[in-house]
């Protein structure tokens, strides 16, 4: 059989065990799909849904409107709602996908008001597999201290995890916001352990499948 030309994908992560000392875990996959996309501009605009965590149809129905604001290549769209009783806002989820950031080294991402999709949920069990520290439970993702993101990437089923280069919220009193880092550190571990995992999951369908 002819071969197939894939693309390594290699990330080192050092953590500390009072135990053993210095912990250095090296994750490599190769797959088609494992060199980092291009970082993705997020326009932040419209309003959160009533019932995010139903799948239905009328969502795509609903969201065309929003469709235009896509920018650029792979562009996505967030929704947001008021938080805090203030003029801030809370950063929710996109169109077809879940946002995350890194504030003050800690990993946050909305905790209600999105549908909990199934990348998102890979993702937070690796960020707790790999020891990446979590945002407190009532943090949320405000608009008003996106400027403070030192790096932010989405999750969906169609294209795994997507760095965020840069923030646009003009509708919602944002000026442009780039991030220092696209992708940053974390971004690329999570992925790496994401498509780590993923592979694993397809080679116990096929044992399965020979069985």
């Amino acid at each position: 059989p002819t071969a197939c030309p894939l693309d390594p994908f290699v990330t080192f992560h050092a953590s500390s065990s009072s135990s053993s000392g210095l912990v250095l875990n090296a994750y490599a996959v190769a797959m088609p799909y494992a060199i980092m996309p291009p970082p993705i501009t997020l326009e932040i605009r419209g309003e959160g849904r009533q019932h995010p965590e139903i799948k239905h149809s009328k969502w795509v129905r609903d969201r065309q409107e929003l469709e235009r604001f896509r920018l650029g290549p792979g562009g996505e769209v967030a929704l947001s709602r008021p938080v805090g009783g203030g003029r801030d806002r809370e950063v929710l989820e996109g169109l077809v996908s879940n946002i995350f950031a890194v504030k003050g080294g800690r990993l946050l991402t909305a905790q209600d008001g999105v549908l909990p999709g199934h990348m998102r949920a890979m993702a937070l069990e690796a960020a707790r597999f790999l020891g990446v520290p979590m945002g407190e439970v009532n943090e949320c993702l405000r608009i008003e201290e996106v400027g403070e993101w030192e790096e932010a990437f989405l999750t969906g089923s169609g294209r795994v995890l997507v760095p965020i280069g840069r923030v646009e919220g003009t509708s919602v009193g944002l000026t442009s916001v780039d991030l220092p880092m696209a992708p940053g550190p974390v971004t690329n571990l999570l992925r790496a352990r994401l498509l780590f995992d993923m592979n694993e999951g397809w080679e116990e369908m096929e044992e399965l499948r020979r069985r």
